[in-house]
């Protein structure tokens, strides 16, 4: 029975005598254009070749292509967005004949995107500074409104690892709250995603299988003094930002720096006074116990009068301490990103979970390691951070009198007219890649998504950091929603919502195949973002 069922099946006639000749399918020869600059797509594309009249599918790099006409010569297509990380990417076309497909035949040109080909685990370490407070005006003669925002921190800080199992290009630059590299436009160009445009697509990351007590470190030396200096900027840039200091100075006072102390178990035990700090030594007005490590701040407190007081804690940062006689020694500044098997990402633990200014000095040199399967591998160092200094905006159309700083959180920007952002520029890295990117983004906040607010449009720009200076065109403005940001008489959003944020991304990488492991990059993004809602009018 078995001879009998094999010489049947040999003597059957080919179910698809042509389908699969070649003479039959489609071919690609060339593209027309080779390559575009960003990621955005949108542009037309020629693919030539024979065989494509009945072309029924075009893939780009790992998405489809909206055709646009087909002949047997050509095939012109819309172009998709690229993926994060740009570079060369396939190409396929499935026409009723068969399928023709070309490795590496259109390449995303991007600022950069040799320099993360090889990325396979990515760090994102960012700091974002933010108002106070946020004010708003319905209209010109209208009274403002005011929402408390990022309070007396002026903003926060964050830190995510994702160690994948093969090149993942441009995933460290993606993983920040705000300002995605996906998005970059390029050097000098402006992108505007309206209702209805196709977003880029995210990383096709990849996980990877690791161990539970795996862990990635990006720390430099532990300065207690320096963490006091940063402290006492950020005081001074509440007292500068504040508007019931500005208009009150007397009704507002600041306690400060304070120590909050943890105890051995990692409960809160106790909040102490800082005297002095230098090096790995902190020096308190108390016993701190067998602390386990602080949280450092600054109290403010405010008197309205008749009794009503408010008092509130500008949390900084953070050490994990032992106690030497009546001192604290802390460890290394910076995150120790531990693994997560539920989710596959690597989350800062730190002190209570928190990191502020202080655990993200500027001008530092970085040690970036490896704790694998029980063994430290030592991946190298690199420098970062460079903070963004003095943002400020002008707007040609009117809507502020002089230069509008923008942790003002009252920033109306009147679409009319060209919109002029400044900032002081950096220092070029000496080995890595920096990138300034604007992006402003608007929302409905009356339609809540699963993440945050409804996003209506958005607005990204890619600036050349040296430059100092970016325009925005009023046509360009004039594509984005008005905005007024109003609130509720409870204080939540309401309407249509504007942000306006200003990014420098530092990305760095150490090599992982050098140590011995995987082979690929470790790239880091150092991120510092100013971030504030702006109003949008027309007048």
């Amino acid at each position: 029975m078995i001879i009998l069922i094999s010489l049947i099946l040999a003597c059957a006639p080919d179910p698809y005598p042509d389908y699969w000749e070649p003479s039959a399918g489609p071919a690609i020869d060339s593209l027309d254009p080779a390559s575009v600059l960003g990621l955005g797509g949108g542009d037309t594309l020629r693919i030539q070749g024979s065989g494509l009249a009945s072309a029924r599918t075009v893939v780009v790099g790992t998405r489809n292509a909206t055709i646009l006409e087909a002949t047997d010569a050509y095939v012109d297509v819309t172009l998709p967005a690229g993926a994060p990380g740009g570079g060369d990417v396939d190409v396929a076309v499935v026409t009723d004949a068969g399928l023709s497909y070309v490795e590496g035949a259109f390449t995303y040109d991007i600022r950069g995107h040799a320099y993360w080909t090889d990325e396979s685990a990515s760090a994102t370490l960012y700091k974002i500074d933010c108002p106070v407070e946020v004010w708003s005006q319905a209209g010109p003669s209208a009274e403002w409104d005011y929402a408390y925002w990022c309070g007396t921190e002026l903003g926060y800080a964050a830190a995510y690892a994702f160690d994948g199992s093969g090149p993942q290009p441009g995933f460290s630059g993606d993983q920040a709250d705000m300002v995605e590299l996906s998005t970059l436009p390029p050097l000098g160009e402006i992108r505007v995603w309206e209702p209805g445009d196709r977003r880029p697509p995210g990383v096709p990351y990849l996980y990877g299988v690791h161990a539970e007590d795996e862990a990635i470190g990006i720390t430099t030396a532990r300065d207690f003094g320096r963490d006091l200096d940063i402290i006492a900027e950020r005081d001074a840039m509440l007292r500068d930002y504040y508007y019931w200091y500005q208009e009150y100075p007397g009704s507002v006072t600041f306690e400060g720096p304070v120590a909050m102390v943890y105890g051995p178990d990692g409960c809160y035990e106790q909040e102490l006074t800082v005297l002095d700090g230098d090096g790995q030594s902190l020096e308190v007005d108390g016993a701190p116990g067998q602390a386990s490590g602080v949280i450092l701040g600054s109290w403010v407190h405010e008197d309205y009068g008749g009794g009503h007081t408010f008092d509130s804690v500008g949390i900084m940062g953070s050490a994990t301490t032992v106690t030497q006689g009546g001192d604290l020694v802390g460890d290394p500044t910076g995150v120790e990103l531990l693994y997560d098997g539920y989710s596959g990402w690597y989350f800062h633990q730190g002190v209570a979970g928190t990191l502020g200014p202080t655990d993200l000095p500027p001008g530092a040199a970085w040690d970036i390691d490896l704790t694998r399967l029980g063994e430290f591998h030592d991946l190298g160092r690199v420098e970062g951070l460079q903070e963004l200094r003095d943002v400020t905006l002008r707007s040609q159309g009117g809507g502020m009198d002089s230069a509008a700083d923008l942790l003002a959180g009252d920033v109306a920007i009147l679409r009319g007219g060209d919109l002029y952002v400044s900032w002081t520029p950096g220092t070029p890295p000496s080995d890595g890649l920096d990138f300034l990117m604007i992006e402003l983004r608007v929302y409905d906040a009356d339609l809540d998504d699963p993440v945050w607010l409804t996003e209506l449009a958005r607005l990204v720009a890619h600036a050349d950091d040296a430059d100092g200076t970016f325009t925005i065109p009023a046509a360009e403005l004039q594509r984005l929603p008005v905005a007024v940001n109003g609130f509720t008489p409870v204080g939540d959003l309401k309407g249509v919502w504007a942000e306006l944020s200003v990014a420098r991304h530092q990305l760095r990488k150490v090599s992982l195949a050098d140590a011995g492991l995987d082979d690929g990059d470790l790239v880091v993004d150092f991120i510092h973002i100013v971030n504030s809602p702006v109003m949008l009018r027309d007048r």
